[in-house]
């Protein structure tokens, strides 16, 4: 679930930081506060899955109590995504850094937000 309703447009090559807030399923933000561990998650030209996780500094949570992040995409992870409309992914949230041991608290939806378009330069 999210936030904004409004699309949000990549072009393949650029850096970019995409700003989003993990709500609850009741459509509250979701408190971050007790959170150590956020990835993002998106399919990938390849069919991969991109990911990008707060204790590797590329998400940066902006507002913990509000749920408000940014996860920062660099030139290489840009250039990686598939050139497509409507584009899905997921941010998971959980109280532990360690996968294995971790209580997965949130995965939220955010569903046909993202459009990736082709540079021309």
């Amino acid at each position: 679930m999210e936030l904004s309703i409004e699309k949000m447009t990549v072009v393949q090559g650029e850096i970019i930081e995409l700003p989003l807030t993990v709500m609850q399923s009741n459509g509250k933000p979701f408190d971050l506060t007790t959170m150590t561990e956020i990835k993002f998650c998106i399919e990938d030209s390849n069919g991969d899955t991109l990911e990008k996780k707060l204790t590797d500094a590329d998400i940066v949570v902006d507002n913990a109590v509000l749920g408000e992040i940014t996860v920062k995409l660099a030139m290489a992870d840009t250039l990686l995504l598939k050139v497509e409309d409507n584009q899905s992914f997921d941010v998971k949230v959980s109280n532990n850094v360690d996968e294995l041991l971790a209580t997965i608290l949130r995965i939220a939806k955010f569903e046909r937000l993202l459009n990736v378009e082709a540079g021309t330069c």
